[in-house]
Parts: C-alpha cells; sequence; structure tokens
C-alpha cells in the first residue's frame, strides 16, 4: 500500500467540513451492484467499448439509482455514467477530469488463495477541478472492479457535496452581508475557499 500523501490528508479534512456545513444535507452514495459487457474480439490497437449498469444507493433511503453507459474500458464508462445521470443538477461534474490512474497489486501473499490471484487491489484516481486542484481517492479491495467503482464513487460523492456545501455557504454569505454581520462572512468566506481550493472568494466568480 503506498503511502498517504499530503494532498488525501487536505482532502481528508476539506471532507470533514463539508460534513460539518451540510449536516443531514449530506449525499452519501454507496455502489450495490455492477454488470459489464466488453466486447474482446475487436482488433488489439482499437479500443474495447464496455457496456456497464452500476446500481447505486442514496442516502441509505433504500433508494437505488440505475446508471447505464458506455466508454473506453470499465472506469471511463463507469465514469461517464456518474457524469450523465448526476451532472445536469450538479454542473462541478463535468468540469472535473482525470489526471492518473495507478493499480497496485504488490502483496500478492496476502490474499486468500495460494496462487497469488485474490491479493488485494489499491486504486487511486486523481481528478482535478476548474481551479487546477487535484484531489486523490483510495481504495482497497479484493477485487478490481469493486475497487474502481468505490473510487469513482467517492470522487462523484465529493465534487456532489462540495458543491451542495458552496451553495448553502454562498447564501450564508449573502445573507451575513445583509445583516451586516462581516464576522460571519469573514467565516464563511475561509470555509468556501478551502472547500473549492482557490486562493480566494473572489477567484470564483
Amino acid at each position: 500500500m503506498s503511502p498517504v500523501t499530503p494532498e488525501e490528508l487536505k482532502k481528508d479534512r476539506n471532507l470533514a467540513l463539508i460534513k460539518e456545513v451540510l449536516g443531514k444535507e449530506y449525499m452519501s452514495l454507496v455502489a450495490k451492484s455492477l454488470t459489464m459487457e466488453e466486447d474482446l474480439l475487436t482488433t488489439a490497437d482499437s479500443a474495447h467499448p464496455v457496456q456497464t449498469t452500476l446500481k447505486i444507493k442514496e442516502n441509505d433511503r433504500g433508494r437505488i439509482r440505475t446508471l447505464k453507459a458506455q466508454g473506453v474500458g470499465i472506469v471511463d464508462s463507469v465514469f461517464q455514467g456518474l457524469k450523465e445521470y448526476y451532472g445536469t443538477e450538479y454542473e462541478s461534474l463535468g468540469k472535473i477530469n482525470l489526471s492518473s490512474f495507478t493499480v497496485t497489486a504488490n502483496n500478492l501473499k496476502a490474499g486468500p488463495s495460494p496462487e497469488g490471484s485474490t491479493a488485494p487491489v489499491e486504486v487511486v484516481l486523481e481528478f482535478q477541478n476548474a481551479y487546477n486542484k487535484c484531489v486523490p481517492f483510495r481504495e482497497k479491495s479484493y477485487s478490481l472492479s469493486s475497487s474502481v467503482v468505490a473510487a469513482l464513487i467517492s470522487a462523484c460523492e465529493y465534487y456532489i457535496n462540495a458543491e451542495l456545501a458552496f451553495r448553502k455557504l454562498r447564501g450564508l454569505i449573502d445573507d451575513s452581508r445583509l445583516r451586516s454581520r462581516g464576522d460571519l462572512e469573514q467565516a464563511y468566506i475561509s470555509k468556501i475557499v478551502n472547500i473549492v481550493g482557490v486562493s480566494s472568494y473572489e477567484d470564483l466568480f
């Protein structure tokens, strides 16, 4: 397992801040199932289209969302499905790009199979937003596809809630200005700048 990076620590601090701002309004996403179909009979130098159907549970309320998509490989297909489903309501999802993708399965003896075929797989996906802030998402399991899906959903959940927190804080900032509460305004501005990852609140507009 690779060491936790400073960027991951900062993301975790920002996530705690996002949860503090949103409280019960925080949206949680949990993968329920994934089915995938890939055409392997194409030529070696061509892209293999992958069809995925991902079922997601929202907010532990029993509400299941079904996301169907096609892409080049599982990462692209699931990512496109998430963006197509949630991107209309949450614009920030359309402004993030995958900047790095690493897979590690070094400890082959750690799995239950002596052949090493069940070794735990660690996936790290790093996304870059419109303000050139890179955020890594790390997941580990005995399944490559599960690790990939978990990392993608973790990223989607993070950016959705960051946008929800941004909207809420922007409203609180406007309200504090109307009430001439400069102390509250500065506190909210500090939070919104940390969440979005820019040098100042003015950079957002």
